[in-house]
């Protein structure tokens, strides 16, 4: 997993740069929370197009011993916060909330509730973006391997790749909707834009 982490894309999806003018207007709404980010290295990718997050914090969010393993050098303008993604999101109405490579980890009732506790804290401009692979919805011959090997690997973890109708079904349980599939130029990457549907999340 740790092989794969290193070489699974981040940028060249989702137009980070997009929303600058939309972060600048209001810079008291965090620009990106990254959601079980680890070592934030997405967002350390992410700052290449959103320099100093256009004024906005840059939030990463992981359990406190993976953060404590950071130091102010190693994330440059990045903020630590405390946090277990099975309760509800503490940050508010920020531009964007992201989650790299955890859906996958979980069976999709799951990932219903761990999408409500983020859905729950979103605004009307707020943003979701999951990124992950999306499967295929029926196996190609001579395609590419690599989501059918993760998702065999995953299974043994408690979890499994996910397709648009599956990702569809763990949205819609949160009062969300996809706006867009940013998909990688060459196989199964995507990022997946989400907001609140009209009349917000659901209870």
């Amino acid at each position: 997993m740790a092989t794969s982490e290193h070489v699974t894309p981040v940028l060249g999806m989702f137009p980070w740069a997009s929303i600058k003018e939309q972060v600048e207007a209001d810079t008291s709404r965090a620009f990106v929370v990254d959601i079980g980010g680890g070592r934030g290295q997405f967002l350390k990718a992410i700052q290449k197009e959103a320099p100093n997050g256009f004024g906005a914090k840059m939030i990463l969010q992981d359990r406190p011993d993976v953060l404590a393993s950071l130091t102010a050098e190693d994330i440059p303008g990045i903020e630590k916060m405390s946090y277990d993604f099975f309760t509800p999101q503490p940050v508010k109405n920020a531009h964007l909330y992201v989650m790299r490579r955890i859906l996958h980890d979980f069976y999709i009732p799951v990932c219903k509730e761990m999408v409500k506790n983020i859905a729950s804290a979103m605004g009307p401009t707020s943003r979701f973006i999951i990124a992950d692979m999306i499967m295929p919805d029926k196996v190609e011959i001579g395609t590419e391997v690599t989501p059918y090997w993760m998702d065999f690997n995953l299974m043994m973890l408690n979890g499994t790749e996910k397709s648009k109708k599956q990702f569809e079904e763990i949205l819609d349980a949160a009062g969300l909707e996809i706006v867009k599939i940013y998909p990688f130029a060459f196989g199964c990457h995507a990022n997946i834009e989400c907001r609140l549907k009209t009349g917000g999340a659901s209870s």
